[in-house]
């Protein structure tokens, strides 16, 4: 595979920089094994918060699923559409398209909950107690309901209180009830069908009405979408799959050895990789000195890089309402 400018870029190039302006010429003086981390670390930590390159913007993709409305980053599950999501994206821009048309997105859970789910969770009696019976099954009377907001309640003999509260599965689809100090498992919930069964710690009262309290919905095509950082959350809840389009900045890609990425994404890069990458390296060894004298040329990169930007934005053309 070839790759552009490598003769002036490659990743050696780099390392010889490094090398150079760190008088760091021999594998006793630095290993290549940690050259490469100084390398990797200025370019995923570093470089994204001192340059706001467009390079780095991306579309990230992800598919809807009926009666879905959360979905989670996670960094175990490797087929999973949002694998390692949080540690690749650094930024999720304001901007997102449910199937080529744009949604309203919200980073204020409290926003969002305003303009778009129910004000409140619809409360009713399921069950009553006799005083001896501690389980209990049946079907919520609206359905479905949302994952993650479904309780019942009631007190028992002694008026003690007695709650149960939903924990998803990964599916999405069914959940655990648990009582409320999370003992083991006590029933189950599906939110798509409504049936439901539990089993309290203690008996409820004679006569007491088991209340649950839950948000039921309608599913449709989502208008708005959530971003939190672990999370997004779309609503309306999804009525099949959908494609959903975000704007994202991601950090570079980690020059892991020669073959794999030989360059920097951008050539205009390389330079102020191996004066960054040198910088940490004065600074892990505590030589303030030397890393004053580079300080320099580093900040005169960090400049080139800015400048190379604001040309490339000069020269587009501004958007009219005659543009086509």
């Amino acid at each position: 595979m070839s790759y552009p400018d490598q003769s002036l870029t490659s990743l050696e190039k780099i390392r010889v920089k490094v090398r150079k302006l760190t008088r760091s010429l021999s594998e006793n003086h630095l290993s290549t094994a940690s050259l490469n981390d100084f390398i990797n670390s200025f370019i995923l930590f570093d470089f994204p918060q001192l340059i706001d390159a467009e390079q780095l913007e991306t579309k990230f993709t992800f598919f809807t699923k009926p009666y879905i409305c959360n979905y989670f980053t996670n960094t175990e599950t490797i087929t999973d559409q949002f694998y390692n999501f949080k540690n690749i994206v650094l930024e999720v821009k304001p901007q997102a398209f449910l199937t080529g048309s744009e949604i309203f997105f919200y980073k204020n859970e409290r926003d969002f909950r305003l303009n778009n789910e129910p004000s409140s969770a619809v409360k009713e009696t399921t069950n009553t107690g006799n005083g001896v019976i501690f389980a209990f099954s049946g079907t919520l009377s609206a359905y479905p309901v949302v994952a993650g907001q479904v309780s019942f309640t009631s007190i028992d003999a002694y008026n003690k209180a007695l709650v149960v509260e939903d924990v998803p599965d990964d599916d999405g689809l069914t959940g655990v009830l648990y009582n409320f100090d999370y003992s083991p498992a006590s029933g189950t919930i599906n939110y798509v069908t409504g049936a439901y069964t539990l089993e309290f710690l203690t008996a409820p009262a004679a006569s007491a009405p088991i209340y649950s309290e839950t948000t039921s919905y309608v599913p449709s095509k989502p208008s708005a979408i959530l971003y939190t950082g672990n999370e997004l959350r779309l609503w309306p809840v999804p009525d099949k799959s959908y494609r959903v389009e975000l704007t994202v900045k991601r950090r570079p890609t980690e020059l892991l050895d020669d073959e794999d990425s030989p360059v920097p994404e951008i050539a205009a890069w390389w330079e102020f990789i191996a004066y960054g990458a040198s910088k940490k390296i004065f600074e892990d060894r505590g030589d303030m000195k030397s890393l004053e004298i580079i300080m320099n040329e580093f900040n005169r990169q960090e400049e080139l890089i800015e400048k190379r930007k604001l040309i490339a934005l000069a020269g587009r053309r501004a958007p009219t309402i005659y543009s086509v």
